[in-house]
């Protein structure tokens, strides 16, 4: 947070940027004077985004898995709010993740009564759905191309 303002509501010109407080420069006309900030990372490093939170819903709403309505949030809200840079920090903070090929991660769910298959852009902090159901439904699968 810079000034009382997380960095991904700052206006769109300003994202990513490091100012050298060297100069001024005009943002739609009015003149602005530029200021070091070093500490600031870009926008998409704030928060980890997860698509799409509709996917799960449609698993838990499908009618068989009721009971996975509650550890779906959970997780996906313990997702939401996380910040990996690399497969391995995503290990360190959560152990009982799997690491694949290819960005994808696999999540144990419920005690491992469901998996989750996620494709993760560590650079961009968005993870991609790829996958939800139980432990069965994930051994017929391959995590690695689903």
């Amino acid at each position: 947070m810079v000034a009382g303002i997380e960095r991904r509501f700052w206006p769109t010109q300003f994202r990513g940027r490091v100012f050298n407080g060297e100069s001024t420069g005009r943002v739609n006309g009015e003149l602005h004077e530029q200021r070091r900030c070093t500490n600031i990372l870009p926008y998409w490093e704030v928060l980890m985004r997860v698509i799409a939170k509709s996917t799960l819903r449609k698993f838990w709403e499908s009618g068989h898995y009721a009971d996975a309505v509650t550890p779906m949030k959970e997780w996906y809200h313990f997702l939401s709010k996380a910040k990996w840079a690399t497969p391995q920090d995503l290990k360190a903070d959560l152990g009982s993740a799997s690491i694949l090929k290819g960005g994808r991660a696999v999540f144990n769910v419920a005690g491992n009564k469901y998996r989750v298959v996620a494709a993760i852009d560590y650079e961009k902090q968005i993870a991609w759905i790829r996958f939800v159901g139980t432990h069965p439904q994930y051994d017929q699968i391959d995590a690695e191309t689903v």
